[in-house]
């Protein structure tokens, strides 16, 4: 890892990433704070990040499609600088008691197009700068930065919290996307544009057609074989888990366990430590099966959320949640990797999009059925929902037929119906 380090291009890029997460980590707890304060209601909360995500799930496809066409460091610069303004917005309506349900639902849905247009063309980005072979490294050091900002974010956003308020916390995620979109003005990036069947027909009187069948190819080839789909069924569970936990963990902690600002800031720290292990583990793990790691790894997160739920003491459920994401950390380089390790240059863009139409949908779900079981039902009994599906997820993996590769051996496969997306592609 100490290697990708020595890349120019990846300190910017891991710079940038460490700020816009580390400034994240303070806006997943200070936003449905200031909504949780203002209404009371889970509900609400829930609402407000399923329009952050309902613009990525109608729109991913598209901008997977238009994306693999235009230079993605503009793409970019140009989202950060857009999230930094609706962050500020957001800043400036609290401030002026303006910002009701509709309105902060409004910016959340532009902040979630916003983001989509920057994941696609990140996720894009990574091979064609740094080569396939340097993914792992690539993937579990950005997943360093994820632990360092898990680790420190949270607890300084409920000591900022106690002490300045959810509004001014705020403020740490707006001056985030603006050290992002400097560390992107900086990067050498050289565009290159894969062209297809569809970009050279001008020919064809049904070129439209064929476009809009372009823009589905990402979403067939997430289900074009064996690895592919196992890949999609973990995405779905470790999106599901990724916001329902959190989501549901802080109602817990606010709502029915009465606990501080503080202690509920430890408590997502414990995450932070949790990756930080994970990272380190990885780099010693990498070169056994990926089937097998992700089956341990998956029971191991079970483990964790089960504390979580359980326990009313925040010192057992910061241990819950250090083995919980922890683990999942780790499964989560698994995953990136092995998507990008597996599937063909020139459809990277379109399977990020698909990856990015899935993982919406799945929080859309998520965020529903916890915010609405939360509300009537209680936090505890929505994780047992999540502790279900790594349950499935672990023997799903158990069941397939998928070799056992470590994680640098995979490769882009043959699909079972190779001929039909050839014919599509060029």
């Amino acid at each position: 890892m100490k290697n990708i380090f020595s890349n120019k291009n990846f300190r910017l890029l891991w710079i940038g990433q460490l700020a816009t997460i580390f400034g994240n980590r303070f806006s997943e707890i200070a936003l449905p704070w200031i909504i949780l304060n203002q209404t009371g209601s889970p509900l609400k909360v829930g609402l407000v990040i399923i329009c952050q995500h309902i613009g990525p799930m109608v729109f991913s496809i598209p901008v997977g499609n238009l994306i693999e066409k235009i230079n993605k460091k503009k793409v970019l610069l140009f989202s950060d600088a857009i999230q930094f303004i609706i962050t500020t917005l957001i800043i400036i309506f609290t401030l002026n008691d303006s910002l009701s349900i509709s309105v902060i639902s409004i910016l959340m849905f532009v902040s979630g197009i916003a983001n989509l247009f920057f994941r696609v063309s990140f996720n894009s980005m990574l091979p064609s700068i740094f080569g396939r072979e340097k993914l792992v490294d690539v993937h579990n050091s950005i997943e360093a930065a994820d632990a360092v900002s898990t680790l420190l974010g949270p607890i300084l956003a409920g000591t900022s919290i106690a002490l300045l308020g959810a509004v001014w916390t705020m403020s740490i995620d707006a001056f985030s996307f603006l050290l992002s979109f400097l560390s992107v003005l900086f990067i050498t990036y050289n565009f290159k544009m894969f062209a297809s069947k569809v970009d050279n027909d001008t020919r064809s009187p049904s070129k439209s057609i064929s476009s809009k069948s372009e823009w589905i190819l990402g979403i067939k080839y997430i289900f074009s074989n064996k690895i592919q789909v196992l890949l999609t069924f973990t995405q779905v569970t470790l999106y599901f888990l990724t916001v329902g936990v959190g989501f549901l963990t802080l109602i817990l902690t606010k709502e029915v366990n009465e606990l501080s600002a503080f202690e509920i800031g430890v408590i997502f720290s414990g995450a932070g430590v949790g990756n930080i292990v994970g990272v380190l583990i990885m780099n010693k793990v990498k070169k056994y099966s990926w089937k097998n790691l992700s089956i341990t790894l998956f029971f191991v997160s079970a483990v964790g959320v089960l504390l979580v739920a359980l326990s009313k003491e925040f010192i057992v459920a910061t241990l819950g949640m250090f083995l919980y994401d922890g683990a999942l950390s780790m499964i989560f380089v698994l995953y990136s990797t092995a998507r990008q390790a597996s599937t063909h240059d020139h459809l990277l863009a379109r399977v990020s999009s698909a990856g990015v139409l899935i993982s919406s949908s799945t929080i859309l779900l998520s965020t529903t059925i916890s915010s609405f079981i939360a509300e009537y039902y209680g936090p505890q009994n929505a994780l047992w929902i999540c502790i279900a599906l790594l349950f499935i997820t672990a023997v799903l993996y158990t069941r397939l037929a998928v070799p056992k590769l470590t994680i640098s051996e995979l490769k882009p496969e043959k699909s079972e119906n190779e001929e039909e997306l050839q014919s599509e592609i060029y």
